[in-house]
């Protein structure tokens, strides 16, 4: 670089030098600047402490205002802290309790955290043999203790719980259920939940009406006649009131005239009568006898023998005659029994009575009383301390009922006005208590709760689970349950109402902050200021099935407990024995039961021979849970561990008891005959099987092709041949005609007369229901069942003859739980009587047996659990798919109840390969509307090998949850699975023709891949030459199908895998309800799709 160069370079740095240090001063300049500001506004921030110190002090501890002085110098007025809390106060006089404002606040806040109304916590139960039976999680039985359900348990109590208590969600208010009707001495039982007494037979129901009425006696309900006197012509019949019985004089027509006690219009009559000779009867409607008066009904009576005439008919006058066409001098006509009663009424004899949790928002102002979590019906002698009071403030009694029938419970709290500022704040300060105030009413306002057990009217309860779109909460659409809320008075309000103001599920009708919710049940918005200041819900919590006070009859009261009254004594037996009064009718049952002390309840004898010992008893297999949890679910863990517990047995349901009817008929001619359906008809004149009370509700769909009629089990004997058959269908049009499936073969036309005895699910019989069945096998001849029961009897036939003197194996037709069970048996048609103690063959659920006469019939009595699913439509599919589970095992914690839910069959396998699962490898679901789709089955990898000999059934079901009316159940769709031993296969060898048919085995031979020279089952029939080469390429998959080289899969070979046996296809069927399908073996096999029959939980989204 030359010397000017350096020297211009150095000038450069000289003037960029000198603008730094120009910059550098102007920041020190500005810098200390700022430095003065800041200490000019600490100055001033003191200036201004400095001068409101005096005024921040008065500003505490003076009332009225005081004077500030902002930054800027300006004075300003601000009101003093006590003049702020007394403002406050004139707005919420109680500021340490809630205001309506963020007690609406937090219920909004639930809502959004829960998935309805229901249960948060189900509370801890406890289970004791012979006094306690857990019914659920937190819910139990007294079953040494009359009337009594309890939940909550405290100390020893034990379940899945975080809380001794139950705790309820209930429209976005948390209620703690505590102490209800369970006293400071009552440790461990902390909620008691009482029922009214069981039915005794002095109460009616009418149907039409919706109105019970209650008789001073049995006899008056049940309208017994025969008592009463009838009309005679007394040269030709004479009465003896004493034996109610009439005695013929002369042979010309006549009989005994009987007025009815009702009314002209639809009635129905019960006769029991008793002919001394064989005689045809004729019942007439005429109140003088008169042999030209419309005919109601007649029957052919056998001598000696009692039996019983029903007929429902519009009657024209009141009375009816019991005419005898022909009689003999001397000949004798007894009446057992003779009741009328209107079409549509019935003596109520089986009852459900609905248990569930009313909430209303009650002034505490109102009645001057507080009580302790809201709990009007609280037991407890102390609350915090504090005394509590039984009805507080002169509260009436009703108020704290359980129901109307609820003449004794009282529930404790204290007078508001009485209680001093300070326990007043504990109970405002307590959140478990619900109090708010609501400032524009200026009051205090408590949520409070009671449980209500409202009586039923019978068994068939219409509306009582709080799904979305049920309706009313009603037992019929003419009686609603009434809400009380605070205008509550058990004695004068009852539980029922006909007209408006009852509770609605509908959402767009009840009182709810956001207008709708899952789970309870509410009252309309303009009705609401009847029973709350905002709002009356009702949670259900069970429906309890009640045994009566009648006495035990297998054919006239199987829901009695009580023993019979002795015809010499006081003392009292059993219906079979011979020193007992014989029952005619069900009237008897409660006219003639014992008189002993306790018969039939706690402490006393029972007349049953099931686990239902004695009516004031409340047993867990009584009770139908309807609690649903409030919390929301994952549907997926819901899934897996619903389908956990329907393998083991855990899950719930109800079922009946069928009831076998004998009926007198005479086999006819049919089209049907070549399908295997037999026609009978009316035995003398023609029988309106539309109307028979027994008949009337079978299907009509005789003479419709392609169509099935009702499931029963029955048989008739003909020409000294038993014929046994499963299904039972009216005719279309003719209503004279029935018609019977026989199980095997075929009957022409004979015009024989029989007694037909079929056993029905469904009837008017059988309106009990059960979690666990009370069941009853029948074993005997059908002929020697219908002289013994010639008025039917509770059960159902085991579908097997007794033979004179032989071994037999009977299979019971449900799941024995108990081992050892009651056999009732007699072998001279009912004449005489012996009961005992018989075995059972456990894992093969059977009963062994000699009869050394094939006249005797037998009852069986034992424990069954009901089924817990049932036939659904294939429904919207919430969440993902579960396994497949296969299952054929004899043990109920190893999948037999599932498997007999699903398939009515029962398990008779033990071993280790009993019960599996296979995985789903493909399923495809409608994209609008997320259900399977019927024509596209899932498909499962091979079902790993079950244990089996041949005959043994299983069932196979893939598990999802699906959602019907805001509800959630688990679905599963399914087939049953036969087992068929691999029989004698022959030799198919490579290039040799061959015919096979579908279902055949056989080995392959000489085929070049050695993978093939293999046991293969034929798909179809065919005809077919198979060459050496043939297999070359191809594959074989787990699950025994064959890929051919080009990708297609062979339709008619398959090689034999684990699962062939039981002609498994590795498909599930897509089905609505049940259907049968032809399985690899060539075995006809159910199909279904089937939901639980008591809900999960509630669906949220």
């Amino acid at each position: 670089m030359t010397i000017e160069a350096g020297l211009t370079q150095l000038q450069v740095d000289v003037a960029e030098l000198a603008d730094e240090s120009q910059r550098l001063a102007k920041s020190v300049t500005s810098s200390l600047a700022e430095i003065d500001a800041v200490k000019g506004d600490i100055q001033n921030t003191h200036n201004f402490v400095d001068s409101n110190y005096q005024a921040m002090n008065d500003w505490q501890t003076k009332h009225g205002t005081v004077t500030f002085k902002n930054l800027q110098g300006q004075n300003k007025q601000v009101n003093t802290l006590s003049k702020l809390i007394l403002d406050s106060e004139k707005i919420n006089p109680n500021p340490h309790v809630m205001s309506k404002a963020q007690f609406d606040a937090l219920r909004e806040l639930r809502k959004q955290q829960y998935a309805g109304s229901g249960f948060v916590e189900w509370g801890k139960h406890i289970e004791v043999n012979n006094v306690h039976e857990a019914i659920n999680e937190g819910f139990y039985s007294h079953i040494n203790t009359s009337d009594i359900l309890g939940m909550a348990r405290v100390n020893d109590g034990v379940g899945k719980s975080r809380s001794f208590y139950p705790v309820t969600i209930v429209d976005g208010i948390k209620h703690k259920i505590d102490r209800v009707a369970s006293d400071s001495s009552q440790v461990f039982n902390r909620t008691k939940i009482q029922f009214p007494p069981a039915p005794d037979g002095t109460k009616t129901y009418d149907s039409a009406t919706g109105v019970v009425t209650e008789y001073a006696s049995a006899a008056e309900a049940f309208n017994e006649r025969k008592y009463t006197t009838p009309i005679v012509e007394p040269s030709f019949v004479s009465w003896d009131a004493a034996t109610n019985t009439a005695t013929f004089s002369a042979t010309s027509p006549n009989g005994p005239d009987f007025s009815t006690g009702k009314s002209t219009g639809a009635v129905k009559l019960i006769a029991v009568v008793e002919s001394s000779e064989n005689s045809i009867i004729e019942l007439r409607d005429v109140t003088n006898p008169n042999g030209s008066a419309p005919l109601i009904t007649s029957k052919t009576l056998s001598a000696g023998e009692a039996t019983s005439i029903e007929a429902e008919y519009t009657a024209t006058t009141t009375g009816v005659y019991f005419r005898v066409p022909t009689p003999q001098v001397g000949q004798t006509l007894k009446i057992h029994s003779f009741q009328v009663l209107t079409s549509t009424e019935s003596v109520i004899t089986s009852r459900k009575d609905l248990v569930f949790l009313e909430t209303w928002h009650e002034k505490i102002s109102d009645k001057d009383v507080v009580y302790p979590l809201g709990n009007v019906q609280y037991g407890g002698t102390t609350f915090y301390a504090m005394t509590m009071d039984s009805s507080p403030a002169g509260i009436a009694q009703g108020y704290s009922a359980f129901g109307e029938w609820d003449t004794a419970k009282t529930g404790r709290g204290h007078q508001w006005t009485t209680l001093t500022d300070t326990q007043k704040k504990k109970f405002i300060d307590n959140p478990e208590n619900n109090i708010y105030y609501d400032s524009e009413a200026d009051e205090l306002i408590q949520v409070r709760y009671r449980i209500r057990v409202v009586e039923g009217s019978g068994a068939d309860w219409d509306g009582y689970r709080a799904a979305d779109n049920t309706g009313t909460m009603r037992y019929s659409a003419n009686r609603h349950i009434k809400p009380w809320g605070f205008n509550a008075d058990g004695h004068t309000r009852g539980d029922y109402l006909s007209g408006d103001y009852f509770f609605f599920v509908n959402k767009e009708h009840w009182e709810s902050f956001d207008g709708s919710q899952s789970g309870s049940f509410g009252v309309r918005q303009q009705e609401a200021p009847y029973y709350s200041e905002r709002g009356c819900n009702a949670v259900p919590i069970a429906l309890v099935q009640r045994m009566n006070q009648g006495a035990y009859h297998p054919t006239y009261n199987p829901m009695g407990c009580v023993l019979v009254d002795n015809i010499a004594d006081d003392n009292h037996g059993f219906w079979y024995e011979s020193t007992v009064n014989p029952l005619y009718s069900t009237s008897d049952a409660f006219t003639k039961k014992s008189k002993v002390a306790r018969s039939g309840a706690i402490t006393g004898v029972s007349g049953r021979q099931d686990q239902y010992e004695f009516y004031d008893a409340i047993y867990a297999g009584q009770v139908e849970d309807l609690r649903l949890n409030a919390n929301k679910l994952d549907v997926d863990q819901l899934r897996e561990e619903s389908m956990r517990k329907a393998v083991a047995g855990e899950m719930r349901g109800k079922g009946k008891v069928p009831f076998t009817f004998v009926m007198p008929l005479k086999q006819w001619t049919t089209g049907l005959v070549n399908q295997g359906w037999v026609c009978f008809i009316g035995p003398d004149s023609p029988i309106n099987f539309y109307t028979h009370p027994v008949t009337k509700s079978i299907p009509r769909t005789a003479g419709v092709p392609n169509t099935s009629g009702l499931s029963t089990v029955g048989s008739f004997k003909v020409g000294g041949t038993v014929y046994t058959f499963d299904e039972v269908r009216l005719h279309v049009t003719g209503h004279q005609y029935i018609y019977f499936k026989l199980t095997a073969g075929t009957l022409g036309s004979t015009s024989k007369k029989t007694k037909v005895i079929f056993s029905l699910q469904d009837s008017y019989k059988s309106t009990s229901e059960f979690e666990s069945l009370p069941w009853v096998d029948i074993i005997g001849d059908p002929e020697r069942i219908a002289a013994t029961f010639p008025n039917g009897v509770v059960g159902q036939w085991i579908p097997q003859v007794p033979v004179d003197s032989v071994s037999q194996q009977f299979p019971f037709n449900r799941k024995n739980m108990q081992g050892d069970y009651t056999r009732t048996y007699t072998f001279d048609d009912g004449a005489s009587w012996t009961s005992n103690t018989h075995t059972t063959q456990e894992t093969i659920n059977r009963t062994d047996a000699t009869f050394p006469d094939s006249r005797y019939v037998s009852l069986l009595h034992y424990e069954s659990l009901s089924n817990f699913t049932q036939p659904s439509n294939n429904s919207v599919v919430i969440g993902g798919v579960g396994d497949v589970w296969a299952g054929n095992d004899a043990r109920v914690d190893f999948g037999n109840r599932l498997q007999s839910t699903l398939s009515d069959e029962v398990g008779t396998t033990v071993a280790y390969t009993s019960n599996r699962y296979a995985p789903v490898d493909g399923y495809t679901v409608w994209s609008n509307g997320s259900v399977f789709m019927p024509d596209e089955y899932p498909a499962h990898t091979c079902l790993p090998s079950l244990g089996g000999v041949d005959g043994n059934m299983g069932v196979k079901a893939l598990s999802t949850i699906t959602e019907k009316d805001g509800l959630l159940y688990l679905q599963l769709h399914g087939a049953e699975l036969k087992h068929q031993p691999l029989g004698a296969m022959h030799t198919i060898n490579a290039g040799v023709a061959f015919d096979h048919t579908k279902g055949e085995l056989a080995i392959l031979q000489g085929f070049d891949s050695a993978n093939f020279n293999v046991p293969v089952i034929f798909l179809n029939d065919k005809a077919m030459t198979l060459s050496k080469t043939s297999f070359n390429g191809a594959t074989i998959k787990s699950d025994g199908t064959i890929i051919w080289k080009n990708g297609s899969i062979d339709t008619n070979l398959r090689v034999v895998t684990s699962s062939t046996a039981w002609g498994d296809d590795q498909v599930i069927p897509i089905v609505n309800g049940e259907n049968v399908k032809t399985d690899l073996n060539g075995n006809t096999v159910k199909v279904f799709c089937h939901h639980t029959q008591i809900p999960l939980g509630i669906a949220s989204n």
